[in-house]
Formats: structure tokens, sequence, C-alpha cells
């Protein structure tokens, strides 16, 4: 429970999960769009990020330096990312594979969204990690 006497980054990570989930669901209704793959896909990615950056910044408070600190998140935050990876990637099977009546039309986004969110999942574990810590790194050479 935040409490006055706490910091902003003490508080839990979960209270961005449903925020950003109405911050989608607000925008695409401003929009008139609808909630379509890309933004389900950015969606999972932010969400699989929010892991690994709040295990980070826990390393960071405990001392352990940054890039110590990243590789020990993205380790440690592994399973659940694959879990919520595999999980929506099954999830979208049914209308990837499915038959009958009008499944070519719904064929195509169902595998867009397979290839979507896997393809997320893999940016969040891998290339998020490295690229964080390449932008961040300090330069050794300066005082």
């Amino acid at each position: 429970m935040f409490t006055p006497s706490t910091s902003i980054d003490d508080r839990p990570r979960e209270h961005g999960i449903p925020a950003t989930g109405m911050g989608m669901t607000l925008r695409t209704n401003l929009e008139g769009l609808e909630a379509g793959l890309v933004a389900i896909v950015l969606l999972v990615l932010v969400l699989a990020a929010i892991l690994i950056m709040d295990q980070f910044n826990v390393h960071v408070k405990e001392g352990v330096p940054r890039h110590k600190a990243m590789v020990a998140a993205a380790t440690e935050r592994f399973r659940p990312i694959v879990m919520i990876t595999l999980a929506a990637v099954l999830g979208m099977l049914p209308l990837a594979l499915g038959r009958g009546i009008g499944a070519e039309m719904r064929n195509g986004v169902g595998i867009a969204s397979v290839g979507g969110i896997l393809m997320a999942g893999v940016l969040t574990l891998v290339v998020m990690p490295i690229l964080y810590d390449l932008c961040t790194r300090k330069d050794k050479a300066s005082p």
C-alpha cells in the first residue's frame, strides 16, 4: 500500500498494468479506432518489460552494478515473460488455425497475432535489456 512516507519507486508496479490497458482503450476510442493487433502486441511488450525493469530497479537499490543487475533481472524474469508470451500465443492459435466458414479472413489476423506476440517476447527478453544497458552505460573515462 502506498503511504506518504514511501517513495514513488516503492509502490508496486501492478498499478501500471490496469493503467496501461485503460490508456490504450481510451486512446483508441478517442481516435475512433479499435484496439487492434498492434495495440495488443505493444501492451504485451510493455507489460513484460515492466517485469524486467522492476526487478532491475530492485537490484540497483541493493547496490548491484547496473550491468549485472540487468543480466540478473532478465534471467530472473525469463520464466514469467515466457509464460505470458505462450499464454497469448496459445490463445491466438484457434484464430490462426481455425477452419470453417469465413476462417480464411480470420486466419491472417491470427497468424499475424501469433508472430507479433512471439516477436514481442523475443524483443523483451533479448533486445530490450541490451539496448537499456547500452543506453544507460556511463563512460568510464569521464570523472
